[in-house]
């Protein structure tokens, strides 16, 4: 499946699925996981901006209420 594809699927279904190896995707938003020093870090991403980077991947899917 296309990436276009994937997102479009967990967009209509809620549910953030897997993109290749490192990524998941739930519509625009995206949580990639890398190696950093020997540990997995998650980063977040909603579109093309960097939202934050955590320390795993249930902290990174939470959404963010703003203040």
């Amino acid at each position: 499946m296309t990436e276009h594809a994937t997102r479009a699927k967990s967009a209509l279904a809620g549910e953030w699925q897997p993109l290749g190896k490192w990524a998941m995707v739930k519509g625009e938003k995206t949580v990639a996981k890398c190696i950093t020093n020997g540990r997995p870090v998650y980063v977040r991403y909603d579109g093309d901006k960097r939202i934050g980077q955590y320390g795993s991947f249930a902290e990174a899917q939470q959404e963010r209420k703003a203040a």
